[in-house]
C-alpha cells in the first residue's frame, strides 16, 4: 500500500506548480504562460538579489561591486552586438533542423562571442573618448 500513494505527500508547493502547470496547458495561451514565466523569474531573482545584499555580507565586497559596474556598463554595447549576431546568425542558420544538444552549444558560443564583441566595443568607445575626443566627453 506504501508503494502505491507514494507520490500523495508530495510538498504543496509542488502540488501548486503541477496544478498550475496543468491549468495554464490547458486554458491559456502558450505566449501568455511565457510571459508569465518570465515576470516571475524576474521578481524571483529582484527579490532574491534585494535579500542577499540586506543580509548577505557578499555584497559589501569591494571587489563583486566594481565586477557589477563593469558589467552594467557593458550593457549598451552588449544589446548592440547582440542584436547585429541574432541577424547574421538567422540569415545562417535554419534551428529547425538542428538537434537541441547542437542549439544549446550554439546559443553558448553565441553569448560568448556577444560578450567579446561587447567588451571589445566598450574598449573601442574608451579609445575614441580619450584620443580622438579629447575634452569634450567625460571618460566611464
Amino acid at each position: 500500500m506504501a508503494k502505491k500513494y507514494r507520490y500523495a505527500k508530495a510538498a504543496p508547493c509542488a502540488q501548486a506548480v503541477i496544478f498550475a502547470r496543468v491549468f495554464a496547458g490547458k486554458y491559456m495561451q502558450p505566449h501568455t504562460i511565457h510571459l508569465i514565466t518570465c515576470w516571475l523569474l524576474f521578481l524571483s531573482i529582484t527579490l532574491l538579489t534585494e535579500l542577499l545584499e540586506k543580509y548577505s555580507s557578499l555584497f559589501k565586497s569591494e571587489k563583486l561591486l566594481n565586477y557589477i559596474a563593469y558589467i552594467s556598463i557593458l550593457t549598451y554595447p552588449l544589446f548592440l552586438a547582440h542584436h547585429k549576431i541574432i541577424a547574421l546568425m538567422a540569415i545562417s542558420f535554419d534551428l529547425t533542423n538542428f538537434p537541441y544538444r547542437s542549439t544549446v552549444l550554439l546559443f553558448v558560443v553565441y553569448m560568448l562571442i556577444t560578450c567579446v564583441i561587447a567588451h571589445h566595443l566598450h574598449k573601442f568607445e574608451q579609445y575614441l573618448k580619450n584620443n580622438l575626443f579629447v575634452g569634450r566627453y567625460k571618460s566611464s
